[in-house]
C-alpha cells in the first residue's frame, strides 16, 4: 500500500474523473479531475457497452474502496450508466440502450473511487 498517496487530512487516496465515450467498442475517455491514488488506473474495454477500470496490482479492497458515480436510468428509453466495485482489480462500468448493453452512451458520467488504508 506504500504507492498510495493519501489526501491529507482525509486519510484515503482518491481518484475523480469524468467520462465520456465516442464511438463503439473503445472504452470511455477520462478526464481526471483529481488522482492522489499514486497511479492511474486505466479504463478497458472489455464488449459492447462494457467497461473497466483495471488495477492489476489489486489495490481495490474489499471494505476499503468506494465507489461514488452518477448512476442513472432512464426507463422511458433504456438509457443509463452504472459503475460499482467487482473485485480487487476491477471497477465495472456499464451502459445501456434499449434496455441492452450499448456502447456510445457515455457521456459527462462522473466517478469517485476512494481507498481506504
Amino acid at each position: 500500500m506504500s504507492a498510495f498517496k493519501y489526501h491529507e487530512g482525509d486519510g484515503y487516496g482518491e481518484y475523480i474523473a469524468i467520462l465520456d465515450q465516442n464511438g463503439l467498442f473503445i472504452p470511455p475517455v477520462a478526464i481526471i479531475q483529481k488522482n492522489t491514488l499514486g497511479f492511474t488506473p486505466p479504463l478497458s474495454y472489455i464488449s459492447n457497452g462494457v467497461y473497466g477500470i483495471i488495477d492489476p496490482s489489486e489495490r481495490f479492497i474489499a471494505g476499503k474502496t468506494v465507489v461514488l458515480a452518477n448512476n442513472w436510468y432512464n426507463p422511458a428509453n433504456g438509457k443509463g450508466v452504472v459503475a460499482n466495485w467487482e473485485d480487487v482489480s476491477s471497477i465495472g462500468i456499464r451502459s445501456f440502450d434499449g434496455g441492452t448493453l450499448n456502447d456510445d452512451v457515455i457521456s459527462k458520467f462522473s466517478i469517485v473511487i476512494r481507498i481506504y488504508p
